[in-house]
């Protein structure tokens, strides 16, 4: 069968299921607008939907498997599951959806694919892999997991997201240079990033107040300023900063390939901001290893320096003697201009 088509056909109170149809290429239900759910799967020729009126209800779609290069045709405004993965010509995904009251997963599609929810304002769970950009400027509250995982998008911003319930994760991406959540509040589990060998200034959780843990390994560093000369306008250093960080529940790890000062974090170390083991390491060799695990780590890694302690305060400015001294800031200016 190479066409299904059903010129009249609006309703599908079931599944609509189409499995192991190697020649189907095209699918034509102009009336469609209401399925139960959708559950496509090993439809390699699949290339084309003709859904003219717009599918707007389904409580589950699973796509998976085919040649289309968009979901022209779907366009739900609430799912409780949305799963689309290895569509190896899937380009864009564009949905009105509002509400994901289970599980989002985008993973294994086209490597330029670009995802867009311009009105998703609340999502369980979210799991995006393999993407090459985002929009989400709606959204407000994950209730459980965040997680980018190799992806090839260069940035993440969500403007009005408050919350994450569970763990926000931002792993193995290579092309990533920034996160910009500057409304987040909370994250419930744990903070982690690592393996996001661009990314060299984490500077946007500007809000974040309380987490459960955070573990943060990469090519980051930071020098404080000395008035109004700031060496990382001259050396093009990079930064890190949790500035409204007051309640850490569980570990703190840190490790950076930059020279980092470990120094201001333990500043509240009495008051307990960071509640678990805490630990940073400076010019750390093994920066890119993790086990991947948020709330949890073990990597030690050798060290140009590192600090070890039960407590730790939000990353501060310095003043530049107590960071690095004259030959330093001679040598890592040498280093740079070769």
């Amino acid at each position: 069968m190479t066409g299904l088509s059903g010129a009249d056909l609006n309703s599908i109170g079931g599944s609509f299921s189409l499995t192991g149809l190697t020649i189907l290429s095209t699918l034509s239900f102009p009336s469609l607008t209401s399925v139960g759910s959708i559950e496509w799967d090993d439809l390699p020729g699949l290339q084309q939907l003709t859904f003219t009126q717009g599918v707007s209800k389904a409580s589950n779609v699973v796509i998976s498997d085919t040649q289309l290069n968009s979901l022209d045709g779907i366009n739900l405004e609430t799912v409780e599951n949305f799963d689309i993965n290895n569509n190896l010509y899937l380009t864009v995904i564009s949905t009105q959806i509002a509400n994901v009251t289970e599980s989002l997963t985008i993973d294994a599609n086209a490597q330029n694919l670009k995802v867009e929810f311009p009105n998703l304002i609340f999502a369980y769970n979210m799991t995006l892999r393999n993407i090459s950009s985002i929009s989400i400027p709606s959204l407000e509250a994950v209730n459980t997991t965040l997680g980018f995982y190799g992806d090839y998008l260069t940035s993440v911003i969500a403007p009005n997201l408050t919350s994450v319930g569970g763990d926000l994760a931002f792993i193995a991406n290579a092309e990533l240079t920034n996160i910009s959540l500057p409304a987040l509040t909370t994250v419930g589990g744990g903070v982690t990033i690592a393996n996001n060998s661009a990314l060299m200034t984490i500077d946007g959780f500007s809000s974040l107040k309380t987490t459960g843990a955070i573990n943060m390994s990469g090519n980051f560093s930071r020098y404080a300023h000395n008035g109004s000369f700031h060496i990382r306008h001259l050396l093009m250093l990079n930064s890190v900063a949790l500035p409204a960080l007051t309640d850490c529940k569980g570990t703190f790890n840190m490790q950076s390939s930059g020279n980092i000062s470990c120094e201001p974090f333990q500043q509240d170390a009495s008051s307990k901001v960071i509640k678990g083991a805490f630990e940073c390491v400076s010019g750390s060799t093994n920066v890119q290893s993790t086990n991947g695990a948020t709330g949890t780590s073990s990597s030690t890694g050798s060290a140009a320096s590192s600090t070890s302690t039960k407590g730790a305060a939000p990353f501060t400015s310095v003043d530049m003697p107590a960071v690095v001294g004259f030959s330093t800031f001679i040598g890592a200016l040498v280093q740079l201009l070769l």
